[in-house]
């Protein structure tokens, strides 16, 4: 069996980032990879929409909130917002620890992220 679409997102020339996570945003796909990026990929043009270059380290994990929030959490502790509305581009950031960030959670109402540190941590939005 094939898959019913496939796309280079995390692919540059002869450099290949493993993707760490991924996530459905609205008609889009968030993914994260170890090539320190996050990008957002419209499966039907089969090509990347927006392209995240914040991170310093390995974004791990991801989550997104409606159609425009995606947060990434990575080894260096960092948290990180990204707006995909309208031009796209890194709302905020958080220090969610000194060791990395593997999972997060996100619902209207909270962050929840976790990490190599073995705190949960919650922030009400």
């Amino acid at each position: 069996s094939r898959p019913s679409w496939a796309a280079a997102a995390h692919v540059r020339g002869s450099d290949a980032g493993a993707v760490s996570c991924l996530a459905a945003l609205g008609d889009d796909v968030a993914s994260c990879g170890a090539d320190r990026s996050v990008v957002v990929t419209d499966p039907r043009a089969g090509k990347p929409r927006h392209r995240f270059r914040e991170h310093r380290d390995f974004p791990y994990c991801l989550a997104t909130l409606g159609d425009s929030l995606i947060f990434t959490g990575a080894g260096d502790g960092a948290l990180l917002c990204h707006d995909v509305s309208g031009a796209g581009e890194c709302a905020w950031g958080l220090g969610a620890g000194l060791s990395a960030v593997r999972c997060v959670d996100a619902r209207p109402d909270q962050l929840v992220a976790a990490g190599d540190d073995g705190n949960v941590l919650i922030w009400r939005l």
